[in-house]
């Protein structure tokens, strides 16, 4: 597991390939 291994969680909206999202963005390690 590297430091760039973490999955954004952005519900309700979800967005394939998107770094940035409308909603509060949670970085979860």
């Amino acid at each position: 597991m590297t430091s760039a291994d973490f999955r954004f969680v952005a519900p309700p909206l979800k967005v394939t390939g998107a770094v940035g999202s409308p909603v509060n963005p949670l970085a979860l390690k």
